[in-house]
């Protein structure tokens, strides 16, 4: 016995952006990042019932990382231009509801380097908890597209592909995955991602750290970037997760709790 279903239609776009993945030469670096006292910051603004999640905090680093060096997240132009954006357009794979089952889509921060962070959580609350029905999306481009045959989109996603404005638009300009709420232990994601830049973020883990002579754990977080090698080669983007990594240790040992919650 066996059950046949309709391939739900909110697949289709990730499907595509998939296969547009698929096409890139993408180079990983696995890293993990301390985050213990940011999880205890966490911790107190939870008791205070002003919780930040840990996706909006890495969202915020990584936008104002990218902010800093935009040419990590060029898009390329036919085979000898690059174009680098101002905004930082981080696309970012959530789950909603789609007839009583959980469909991964794709939500894009737009301007996530200019939005604080209770702006970037808020977004994402948003859009985790609208309901996808069979018309998922809302606008009505996209509701055409995703209703043409599968060839007919690999012909119009070619001439999307050829306008970095347009690829911007459906893309984003830098990708973020999870799998770090789905397990336990040290768990990675080498994603299949579209975009010149994507950050995957795995589980948490505790690990043994040495400070002034005493072995105590912390929690670190493991992640993966991974990028185009097309684009970017292995160095700067070493240099990146470098930057990132300080990023959000800064972001923890600054942000100072009371402030936030006056």
């Amino acid at each position: 016995m066996a059950k046949i279903i309709k391939f739900p239609k909110s697949r289709e776009k990730v499907v595509d952006l998939l296969t547009e993945g698929a096409r890139k030469h993408i180079i990983y670096i696995q890293f993990d990042v301390d985050i213990d006292l940011l999880r205890q910051k966490q911790h107190e603004l939870k008791l205070h019932d002003r919780p930040i999640s840990l996706t909006t905090v890495l969202i915020y680093c990584y936008a104002r990382t990218i902010d800093q060096d935009k040419g990590i997240q060029a898009i390329r132009k036919g085979t000898v231009k690059l174009v680098i954006f101002d905004d930082v357009d981080v696309a970012v794979t959530i789950e909603r509801e789609m007839e009583q089952t959980s469909q991964p889509t794709i939500y894009i921060v737009r301007k996530a380097n200019e939005k604080e962070l209770l702006t970037i959580q808020d977004e994402l609350v948003s859009a985790k908890n609208q309901i996808l029905g069979k018309d998922f999306a809302t606008d009505r481009k996209q509701v055409i597209f995703f209703s043409l045959p599968g060839f007919l989109r690999k012909i119009v996603m070619k001439f999307i592909r050829a306008s970095p404005t347009q690829w911007k638009n459906i893309a984003g300009t830098a990708g973020f995955t999870s799998i770090g709420m789905y397990g336990e232990g040290n768990l990675s994601l080498f994603p299949i991602t579209p975009t010149t830049i994507t950050l995957a973020v795995g589980s948490i883990a505790p690990r043994p750290i040495l400070i002034d002579g005493t072995i105590i754990n912390h929690d670190f977080l493991n992640l993966v970037m991974a990028s185009d090698h097309d684009i970017i080669d292995g160095g700067p983007l070493t240099r990146f997760v470098t930057k990132f990594k300080a990023f959000v240790q800064d972001f923890a040992q600054q942000f100072n709790v009371q402030s936030f919650l006056d």
